[in-house]
């Protein structure tokens, strides 16, 4: 954030999937410069249960990103 530029742009997408009853996964996915959202995201925390995702999430608010929670899903 700068100057010029006081709004802190969206650049990553983070994606919570629950993939069995104590396994979550949070993938992220980087915006290009038009939006699109990249082809292959990339696993950047894994936890046992929802509450460590949103912590590890909570810690990460200062960054530009948009979530999306897909509980129950499988991969």
């Amino acid at each position: 954030m700068t100057a010029l530029h006081p709004a802190l742009p969206i650049r990553y997408v983070y994606r919570v999937q629950q993939s069995a009853s104590d396994s979550w996964w949070v993938y992220k996915y980087d915006l290009g410069n038009r939006g699109s959202l990249s082809n292959c995201p990339r696993v950047v925390f894994f936890g046992r249960c929802l509450a460590q995702v949103d912590q590890w999430l909570s810690d990460k608010r200062h960054e530009g990103f948009v979530m999306d929670r897909v509980a129950g899903e499988q991969a």
